[in-house]
């Protein structure tokens, strides 16, 4: 089998994470991280696997479904892309139910905020949304915590989606060499992200 049509068989979910309460109180949040998403998505997509993307997970009812339709989607792995704060309640059931591999992935939108301009909105709600935007760091170590007490064997890439060839542009170099997708495993993985990302892997103590 080439290495190609292993490629072509790997399916692996993606879905990112919010909180409803959110959306009204600051304009555009929503539609931003849901970009992050599909700009992941679209990354992904180009390393020629096939993703089963369910955008942002805002609640935990749709947590549940989500882990319901990942399972019935029969994916390999999932990635969590850690778009902003969010309950570990909207986290904890879409892989548990899945029952697969997860690969944490703390990418944040830029290496930091602008704060010259940050400082300069004048508008307390415009720059907590702001600051939410880029809120992907805070939300690892409770995932994380929560994923170890659950057993959940999981892998954190952190990194920038912008302007980071190292976590991006020789991802295709890394795939693990497999006959069959019966066979991925979470050990191949450890070795297709040191490859691909930008800084770090965190694993469960």
């Amino acid at each position: 089998m080439t290495e190609h049509n292993i490629k072509n068989e790997l399916k692996v979910g993606l879905f990112g994470i919010g909180l409803d309460q959110y959306w009204p109180q600051f304009s555009g949040l929503e539609d931003r991280l849901k970009g992050y998403v599909q700009q992941t998505a679209d990354r992904l997509e180009k390393t020629g696997v096939q993703v089963i993307n369910l955008g942002l997970i805002d609640t935990p009812e749709k947590a549940l479904v989500a882990g319901h339709e990942f399972r019935m989607a029969d994916v390999d792995l999932i990635f969590l892309l850690v778009t902003t704060y969010a309950l570990s309640s909207t986290v904890l059931p879409v892989v548990r139910r899945a029952k697969v591999p997860v690969i944490l992935l703390n990418l944040s939108p830029a290496a930091s905020i602008d704060y010259e301009w940050f400082n300069h909105l004048g508008d307390r709600t415009r720059m907590t949304g702001e600051w939410l935007a880029y809120c992907q760091a805070c939300s690892v170590p409770e995932i994380a915590n929560v994923f170890n007490r659950c057993q959940i064997p999981f892998f954190q890439v952190t990194g920038t989606l912008e302007d980071d060839p190292t976590a991006w542009e020789k991802s295709a170099n890394g795939w693990p060499q497999r006959k069959s997708r019966t066979r991925w495993s979470t050990t191949a993985w450890v070795s297709w992200v040191t490859i691909t990302a930008a800084c770090s892997i965190s694993t469960p103590t």
